[in-house]
């Protein structure tokens, strides 16, 4: 990407006179983290929501029952990781146990499926899309929770199990990734629809950033340990904390991005953890890895660069926005209303 980083870096460094990280003043800092607490627990999702996502998970297994014996539904997404804010839908996919004799292809769970809930009062269904890679049947649960079923989609269950691992590690971790998503969504600058990275981007992004960062370095959890199952692996259950405020975590995200990430030549790969750039062996199966673009891995598909979705003119609007709540940050001003 024909991007002027050095432009932004330079502007960042000339606010130091020791040329390294950039912190705003301390003056009115704690009203800004103050601020930034309430406007977390405002995106936090309400005890009802949760019991919707629940009641929901109960009718969709008590249909899929119907199928016959072996039919199961596993929750996957925001719901599930921990990273989910308030307003959040419901991400399942639909599969039948590996030991079972038969195993229809996607589409044909798609025709089992769709008459039974179709004749399900507690379901209205919105879209039936056949065209994806992915067979994707939407629905509304009681005209208050939007849900997504997708059938035989098992990667992203490891996905779900990782994160939530990460999640749990300490409350830094999930409210570093909320404030990200609230900012993105904020900025337009999220959604794979619209050319823009996706929320699993943003947070892999999140990630790395505390893998990396020398004050927090975050440990690095063995992505051969995740088997997509609901538990965390013996071996993910490491202790880690956070000292920093959120307030300053924001920051130096923010910062990271604009005035450290090494943009078009680093990967932002959870699963390695060290800062390293696209040419190393270690992502020798990443595609586009020498194109000058921002590469995100996919922690476990390691040939899926995660800016396929990305706009090369949204990826320059991107860069701009993060600079700009820099800036903003510098005034105290909170980047997501």
């Amino acid at each position: 990407m024909d991007l002027d980083q050095g432009k932004y870096t330079s502007a960042l460094l000339s606010m130091s006179d020791t040329h390294s990280f950039v912190a705003p003043g301390a003056e009115g800092w704690e009203e800004f983290e103050q601020t930034l607490l309430a406007r977390l627990g405002e995106a936090a999702m309400t005890k009802n929501e949760y019991h919707m996502a629940q009641a929901c998970l109960r009718e969709l297994e008590r249909t899929v029952c119907k199928l016959g014996p072996g039919w199961r539904i596993r929750p996957f997404g925001s719901l599930c990781n921990g990273f989910a804010v308030r307003g959040s839908d419901l991400d399942v996919t639909c599969c039948k146990d590996a030991e079972q004799d038969t195993n229809p292809s996607s589409s044909q769970i798609l025709d089992l499926l769709l008459p039974l809930i179709q004749t399900n009062n507690k379901f209205r269904i919105v879209d039936v899309i056949r065209s994806a890679m992915v067979p994707i049947l939407k629905v509304r649960f009681q005209q208050a929770l939007d849900v997504d079923i997708s059938f035989k989609n098992m990667g992203p269950l490891l996905n779900t199990q990782l994160l939530r691992a990460y999640s749990q590690l300490d409350p830094c971790v999930r409210d570093l990734v909320v404030m990200v998503k609230l900012w993105a969504k904020a900025v337009g600058v999220c959604g794979a629809a619209n050319g823009h990275l996706s929320a699993y981007s943003l947070t892999l992004m999140a990630i790395y950033f505390l893998q990396v960062e020398p004050q927090l370095h975050m440990p690095c959890l063995p992505t051969t340990c995740f088997n997509g199952e609901v538990s965390i692996p013996q071996a993910a259950k490491v202790a880690w904390s956070c000292k920093l405020r959120r307030v300053e975590l924001l920051y130096r995200f923010m910062f990271f991005f604009v005035g450290e990430f090494r943009w078009g030549s680093e990967v932002v790969s959870i699963r390695v953890g060290t800062r390293n750039t696209a040419t190393d062996c270690v992502f020798d199966e990443l595609r586009g890895r020498l194109d000058s673009r921002l590469h995100i891995e996919d922690p476990f598909l390691l040939s899926r660069n995660l800016h396929c979705v990305l706009r090369v003119e949204n990826e320059h609007v991107l860069y701009a926005k993060l600079w700009e709540v820099v800036q903003a940050m510098q005034y105290g001003n909170i980047p997501f209303g």
